[in-house]
């Protein structure tokens, strides 16, 4: 299917399709695969994807899916249902299963179309747990049937006496299934279902589990049971979600499991992968041993879902699940390179029969192009293992008709009204051969994004103009995105930009930053005027956002910010490139209060648990530096013996400096030039440019257009006059 052109005058602000892509034909014929089965899941919500594109009836538009997944050699299909908060099928409260957006006959062409090209049409719907959209009629007129309406990962109560129905799951799961299998042609009967048992709370197990008087394990594998015992006496072979059946617990000597000759694997412990899910929400319950009491294990396929990548490249669980005797074990990755790239290898070693890509998010405005390079690099990688991951050093700049830089893949820009036309260009250092290049703008705020081809010159550029189209109104903020196919290998290379550029009409107000400093930001010389346009300097210069409190509050006193005034103040600043051999972080400050609802306070955060950094003041007023990544996943802490003052400017210091291949690396504290604490580093900080930089807080997410950005901790109660991050060499 060859690419849909636009020219720059033609460009169209209604939502481009994010569910149908546009794939190409590869320059040479893919290796034989090592798996049998290469298949994809995906939602099916044709009210989302009519939204997305209003312009092609809803069913061809998964039809022309299906075809393109043909192309990339896919042969199997997971159709979706639905989730806890959105469904394709209900069953109302007489019992009559309803599809929402369609009809029963629109799922069997799509079932037929998918045969027809020589895919494996897979039904896929929640069981045992996230019940709510799917049986919500049921569950209002039935009080009880579900344990929790109010909770998204509740369960239904298989003692519930459902009237007119033999049981609780006979008049509800049992229905749903034998409506989607009926949906098959006589000559092609369905060969795979899959029960998605993932993310339930155990302690709700645990409820019904004393109402039968059995353990939670066991009513686990109860409610499991009748949903693959009625699947296998129809001749089709279950596939369940193995998230549920794992624990850490799994590799140590109590581990509870009396599956003949079972022996624990300490790599268990460690949680590689990290999907282990025995004991969601409820750390009281384990549920890891219903396989104690499952029937049927050998006529059962584990989709074992892992979405991080592994320290050591492995993921135990497929051991596991081979060794207690399950049919078969598909490796399930999502979204992160890495994590495809050492699952396939590893699914391959162990001679797994399939692997499963998951596509979650294939409706959403920001992920049109990450869906491509899930649906290119799962299938190069399914068909590969052996692949290099592909690179993500991708630069891109954009200049004005005068020549003049205004964006760049490490600096956000500022484009005002006056620059009419725009010329994009990336050098591709990489030796491949390019084909579908393309650049994607999108405007969260006003859920709009343009798309425009790019072409590949002798120099080895990406090329392309443009200009910004009436319809997005300043001021805005704009991401950038462009990706492309490597040929040779069919990898998608894709570049998802945190520097982007702000369109409006002002003039940006940034500090003067100091020589070779990536981010500056200093509030002494700040106007209350200036504060919605306030940028940092610095080689990564970026807009700050100053979400303010209602009250009257003064945001700006005794030359710094007060950012307990605020709700918070976050910017996103690419620093990541730059700081791999180390970093200097300055933060001038003054504490003038107390904090409640937490034993520390946020000064300065960028990050996660597992990624970036956190400093943090404890209620003694001692300083906390914390990273992730390091020991099982658990942060690095170190806490200064030094108190911050109280109500008086304070110059602290973060110098960290990265370990190589000679020597390990460090963290030393200094407040007011003094040495607060020092400590080795075995492993180096990972900084990951999609998350925010909070000042004066710990934001919890990422914006949403229309509401306040969450918080984690209290913010800093006090003044910060300035902050510098450079990098050490």
């Amino acid at each position: 299917m060859p690419i849909k052109q636009y020219t720059i005058n033609k460009l169209s602000l209604s939502l481009i399709l994010l569910g149908i892509l546009t794939v190409a034909p590869f320059a040479t014929a893919k290796p034989q695969s090592p798996f049998k089965i290469r298949g994809v899941h995906q939602f099916l919500y044709p009210e989302l994807q009519q939204k997305l594109n209003p312009d092609k009836p809803v069913w061809k538009q998964f039809n022309q899916r299906l075809k393109q997944l043909a192309e990339l050699d896919y042969n199997l299909v997971v159709f979706g249902m639905g989730n806890a908060y959105r469904t394709l099928l209900t069953v109302s409260a007489g019992g009559t299963v309803t599809l929402q957006g369609g009809t029963a006959n629109d799922l069997k062409k799509l079932v037929q179309q998918a045969i027809k090209l020589n895919i494996e049409p897979v039904f896929a719907i929640k069981f045992i747990g996230k019940p709510n959209a799917m049986f919500k009629e049921l569950g209002k007129k039935y009080p009880g049937l579900l344990v929790n309406p109010k909770s998204k990962n509740t369960i239904i109560d298989p003692t519930f006496k459902l009237p007119g129905a033999s049981s609780s799951y006979s008049g509800t799961y049992l229905k749903v299934i034998d409506f989607l299998t009926a949906l098959y042609p006589k000559e092609h009967p369905p060969k795979y279902f899959m029960l998605g048992i993932d993310e339930f709370i155990s302690s709700e197990m645990a409820m019904v589990a004393k109402k039968m008087q059995l353990s939670p394990p066991e009513a686990f594998a109860y409610c499991l049971n009748i949903g693959t015992s009625h699947l296998l006496r129809k001749g089709i072979t279950p596939i369940i979600w193995g998230d549920s059946l794992l624990s850490p617990t799994l590799g140590k000597a109590d581990h509870g499991i009396t599956v003949p000759n079972y022996q624990p694997d300490p790599r268990l412990k460690l949680k590689l992968g990290h999907s282990y899910y025995s004991t969601f929400k409820s750390k009281d319950y384990q549920l890891h041993q219903m396989v104690n009491f499952m029937q049927n294990r050998d006529k059962i396929i584990v989709a074992d879902w892992h979405y991080r990548s592994s320290p050591t490249g492995e993921f135990p669980s497929v051991d596991y699940f081979q060794q207690i005797g399950f049919k078969d074990v598909w490796g399930a990755p999502w979204n992160n390179m890495t994590n495809i790239q050492q699952f396939a290898r590893y699914a391959d070693k162990r001679q797994c029969g399939g692997m499963l890509a998951t596509t979650w998010n294939n409706y959403t405005i920001n992920d049109q192009l990450k869906i491509k390079q899930i649906l290119y690099n799962c299938s190069a990688y399914f068909h590969n293992p052996q692949l290099p991951l592909p690179s993500s050093k991708l630069h891109f700049a954009i200049t004005n008709k005068a020549g003049k830089e205004l964006v760049n893949s490490s600096s956000t820009g500022l484009i005002t009204v006056h620059n009419k036309q725009l010329y994009f260009n990336a050098t591709i250092k990489q030796k491949i051969s390019p084909k579908n290049m393309e650049l994607l703008i999108i405007c969260n705020s006003q859920k709009k994004q343009f798309q425009l081809p790019l072409t590949f010159n002798r120099k080895k550029q990406l090329t392309g103009n443009f200009s910004i189209p009436a319809s997005i109104i300043p001021p805005a903020r704009l991401r950038i995105e462009y990706g492309l196919v490597n040929t040779t290998d069919g990898l998608y290379y894709l570049y998802e930009g945190v520097a982007g550029f702000e369109y409006g009409k002002h003039k940006k107000v940034a500090s003067n930053a100091p020589a070779k400093s990536l981010f500056y930001i200093n509030f002494s010389s700040v106007k209350q005027t200036d504060l919605n346009k306030l940028w940092a300097s610095g080689k990564c210069s970026t807009p700050l956002t100053i979400e303010p409190k209602s009250g009257s509050t003064p945001i700006l006193a005794d030359g710094g910010i007060n950012s307990s005034s605020v709700n918070g103040i976050w910017t996103e600043p690419v620093i990541n490139n730059f700081i791999t051999k180390g970093f200097k972080l300055q933060i001038t400050a003054k504490m003038t209060g107390k904090f409640k609802g937490n034993l520390y306070c946020a000064l300065l955060t960028q990050g996660d648990f597992f990624h970036g950094f956190r400093i943090l003041i404890r209620k003694n007023q001692k300083l906390l530096f914390q990273f992730g990544g390091l020991g099982n996943n658990k942060p690095l802490a170190i806490l200064t013996k030094k108190t911050f003052p109280m109500n008086k400017w304070t110059k602290l210091e973060f110098i960290y400096i990265a370990p190589d291949k000679t020597k390990q690396g460090s963290l030393t504290i200094k407040i007011d030039g003094k040495n607060a604490g020092t400590t080795p580093l075995p492993k180096s900080m990972i900084i990951d440019n999609k998350s925010l930089l909070g000042v004066g807080c710990e934001p919890n997410g990422r914006p949403r257009a229309g509401r306040k950005l969450p918080m984690r901790r209290p913010n800093f109660p006090g003044l910060i006059k300035s902050v510098t991050i450079s990098p050490i060499k």
